[in-house]
């Protein structure tokens, strides 16, 4: 990664990467409207809309290690994203999001958001892109993430809090609750 980066419109751009992230955006905000969930803070808003187009002016370097590796990045972190999606949609509104992905982490979708974006930083080799998603990742734990689960502590009540208890606010082994 170099001190300043390179910056050019083109057709071999990070951009590529920004479409299936898109459509993703397309599902997952029906799915949060059909839950009632969503609605950040302008900030956070604002650094995932640079987050997007930023890649049009970033260069893909092609058949480099960074490429390779930003691509494994990538694909983890959009599987990830997805994943969350469909424990989110296929979760009854009345209940939590606890299982599958959600048993690992209970910000997966945040958290496959800054890997895909990590993949993105990698497979254009740039620090400035990368700083942009650590700082989107920082507001998010600071700013949405307490205020969501306020919300779900408010709406499920103690089920939620042994939620907490036993799975990791961003990823891990979920902990064993031993009952009394």
């Amino acid at each position: 990664m170099s001190l300043v980066p390179t910056f050019a419109v083109g057709v071999w751009n990070a951009w590529i990467f920004v479409i299936p992230v898109f459509f993703m955006h397309l599902v997952n905000g029906r799915v949060f409207k059909r839950r009632g969930a969503g609605g950040q803070h302008g900030i956070l808003v604002a650094i995932f809309l640079i987050l997007h187009i930023l890649p049009v002016f970033l260069p893909l370097k092609l058949y480099t290690i960074w490429f390779y590796v930003g691509v494994i990045v990538y694909i983890v972190g959009m599987t990830m994203s997805f994943l969350g999606i469909y424990g989110f949609a296929t979760t009854p509104i009345d209940k939590p999001v606890t299982k599958g992905i959600f048993r690992y982490s209970r910000n997966p979708m945040y958290l496959g958001g800054f890997i895909f974006c990590l993949g993105i930083a990698l497979v254009s080799v740039s620090w400035i892109y990368f700083l942009i998603a650590l700082i989107w990742l920082i507001l998010i734990h600071v700013m949405e993430v307490p205020l969501e689960e306020a919300e779900c502590i408010k709406k499920y009540g103690t089920g939620y809090i042994d939620y907490m208890k036993r799975t990791p606010k961003w990823l891990g082994i979920p902990k064993t609750v031993k009952s009394n």
